[in-house]
């Protein structure tokens, strides 16, 4: 069994996935540190990415205002 299933199966649950993967606690414990902290990672960054999106589409949205009234950007 690999990590990301047992993770899957049993959750951050340290004693389950040690005895699923026959690995120290302690070792469990790091892969599931890392495994949240790469998720934490992931949606931080696709919350900047969304952020992003949603700034360019404002700006675009007054610069296409603009034109339509005759203004200059």
């Amino acid at each position: 069994m690999t990590f990301s299933e047992a993770y899957a199966i049993h959750g951050p649950d340290v004693e389950a996935i040690a005895d699923a993967l026959g690995i120290p606690q302690h070792a469990a414990d790091r892969l599931i540190n890392a495994e949240l902290t790469q998720r934490h990672t992931d949606r931080i960054k696709e919350e900047k990415r969304r952020t992003a999106q949603r700034d360019y589409m404002r700006r675009v949205r007054s610069d296409l205002r603009a034109i339509r009234t005759g203004r200059s950007a």
